[in-house]
């Protein structure tokens, strides 16, 4: 039955490695990252807040120029400023 299995190494013996942390450093090691918590969401915020005000840009821009090739539609003026008489 076990002759088609092919051979393995198995860990006889298994070590586990543990530390113990008194309270000064475990305050040191929660702020160290902390910080780095804090730095992340602030510059995840930031980012959202400029994407968002890229994009109410964008569409006050393309609202602003739609609007000016409408007029000069409406107007009957060209791209050179010439009336044109279709």
């Amino acid at each position: 039955m076990t002759k088609h299995l092919m051979q393995h190494l198995y860990p006889v013996i298994w070590l586990d490695q543990a530390a113990q942390i008194n309270d000064a450093g475990m305050s040191k090691f929660k702020n160290s990252f902390w910080y780095i918590q804090i730095s992340i969401h602030i510059a995840a915020y930031c980012l959202i807040a400029i994407g968002a005000i890229l994009i109410i840009v964008s569409f006050v821009l393309g609202v602003v120029r739609c609007r000016q090739v409408s007029n000069k539609k409406v107007s009957g003026e060209s791209r050179d400023g010439q009336i044109s008489l279709d």
